[in-house]
């Protein structure tokens, strides 16, 4: 009996501790301000009316602070593993240059009426950095996309 005691209150550690280092970093909410700040942006490219691209605009903005926070949060948090700060930091860089991108190149493109060039951005560099940043997002824990589940499974 308590040998099994034993094995069971080192199990119940070995969890908690994996608990608390996982929790530092939370990959799931990093990436979902990640896709709402993306489906803005796609909505914003997708219509010419002004007052809906100012709209998809402030989306971004909220969607853009709550990743900006998450992993600000995360690098902050004394429970991140250093794996997952070098990982968290790898991702922040790709994250400023699409930032930059998207801020100082797309939007101002879908504001003047200059779409195409818009779209050349969104599915060119930008594309491989979001897919870059939601790789990163994985390693972290993140669930996989629903699309990506349904595409896995039919292979």
């Amino acid at each position: 009996m308590k040998k099994i005691i034993q094995v069971f209150t080192t199990l119940l550690v070995s969890l908690l501790f994996t608990q608390m280092a996982q929790a530092a970093v939370d990959a799931d909410a990093i990436k979902t301000s990640l896709m709402t700040a993306r489906e803005n942006l796609v909505a914003m490219i997708g219509t010419p009316d002004a007052a809906a691209q100012d709209k998809y605009q402030e989306e971004i903005t909220k969607a853009t602070k709550g990743v900006d926070d998450g992993v600000a949060a995360a690098l902050a948090d004394k429970g991140t593993l250093p794996e997952q700060v070098t990982k968290l930091e790898a991702f922040n860089k790709v994250w400023g240059e699409f930032k930059k991108t998207r801020d100082d190149e797309i939007i101002p493109a879908i504001k003047a009426g200059k779409v195409e060039d818009a779209k050349k951005l969104a599915i060119t560099v930008q594309a491989e950095r979001m897919k870059a940043m939601k790789g990163t997002l994985s390693e972290l824990g993140a669930k996989p996309d629903p699309a990506a589940k349904l595409e896995a499974g039919a292979k």
